[in-house]
């Protein structure tokens, strides 16, 4: 098409294309929200994996991303970019994602806790019940921290690196592995104290 006989061709402006794709897409046309989906995956899927640094999680919350903005759509909510809102939604699923994995209280089972020290061997042990009164003291001296203390503690018991948690906190590396080593030695005197 020719833009006012000119010979200039005729280009839709990117609100015209998010309008077109969307209404498309609001009418049930499978092809349009496939075609959508195909376009911008790739992109929200690599924020994804970068924000939250676990593959099966990120495909999770892609999922999510794509349900939400899709019912959005379906909800007939007024769209001036497709990229904008798709990367808003998945700004929203990362911060609830960490929202979620914070505020899960760890608290030490009394069959997680013998676990561990089954796998210490008998001189974890006393002869009086010593796997049972062990897990109740390490439960005792975890619960007794601070908040950050007990969070700062799970994340790096969970396998997290220094500079993961440090990103998640968002301090510095120095300062997650000066904390560690801190808690660390606060953990065994408290231990030691109560033994």
């Amino acid at each position: 098409m020719r833009n006012g006989g000119k010979g200039e061709p005729d280009l839709q402006s990117e609100a015209e294309q998010v309008s077109l794709l969307v209404n498309r897409c609001r009418m049930g046309n499978q092809r349009a929200c496939t075609d959508l989906y195909d376009q911008y995956k790739e992109g929200v899927y690599g924020y994804l994996v970068r924000a939250v640094t676990n593959r099966a999680d990120a495909d999770e919350l892609l999922n999510d991303v794509f349900l939400d903005f899709f019912r959005i759509i379906r909800n007939g909510e007024s769209i001036t970019s497709i990229k904008g809102l798709l990367f808003t939604i998945a700004r929203r699923k990362v911060a609830d994602y960490w929202r979620v994995k914070y505020s899960r209280p760890m608290e030490l089972s009394l069959s997680e806790a013998e676990a561990e020290v089954s796998v210490a061997g008998p001189e974890a042990q006393d002869q009086s019940g010593g796997t049972n009164k062990l897990c109740k003291l390490v439960s005792d001296v975890y619960n007794a921290l601070s908040d950050s203390d007990q969070e700062l503690l799970r994340l790096y018991a969970e396998g997290y690196t220094s500079e993961d948690i440090a990103r998640f906190l968002n301090c510095k590396a120095g300062t997650v592995r000066a904390k560690i080593s801190r808690l660390k030695k606060v953990f065994a005197e408290r231990l030691q104290e109560r033994m």
